[in-house]
């Protein structure tokens, strides 16, 4: 939820509400892990707090554990569900004057373009306003 650097109290009131209504991802992958986030929410934030990695060395691993462990489909629809999370968890706050305008600044948008790439989510890395635009991405092509 820290993807511009500065989550809020109502960003990470969404981290809560999506970690427990996991269910709402396709990838079993990610509805794995928000449920184990969820059981230890402080020691999750704690550990990434501490995490010295960059944003960009640390999607790469997840990336790489992803890919290794999974099938093709099953590591595209988890990265999917990845951005997607970060998407709704980032229009959780912002906006203008009484809650109007754009929910997700600039700054967060460009992130999560950057994560989306790292990720090889494609149809988001390319454009910031696209993820600024959308709750949540495209469907996924069969």
């Amino acid at each position: 939820s820290e993807i511009d650097g500065n989550a809020d109290r109502q960003e990470r009131q969404a981290l809560v509400s999506m970690l427990g209504s996991s269910q709402a991802f396709d990838s079993f992958l990610l509805r794995e892990a928000c449920c184990a986030v969820a059981r230890d929410l402080e020691s999750a934030i704690a550990r990434q707090a501490a995490d010295a990695r960059s944003l960009e060395e640390a999607l790469c691993e997840v990336g790489r554990v992803v890919d290794g462990a999974t099938s093709r489909s099953d590591a595209e629809e988890f990265k999917r569900d990845l951005v997607s999370l970060g998407i709704a968890i980032s229009k959780a706050s912002g906006g203008g004057a009484f809650g109007g305008g754009d929910r997700m600044s600039r700054a967060e948008a460009q992130a999560l373009c950057f994560m989306a790439s790292i990720l090889g989510v494609e149809e988001i890395a390319a454009e910031p306003d696209q993820a600024r635009s959308t709750a949540c991405l495209p469907p996924r092509e069969v």
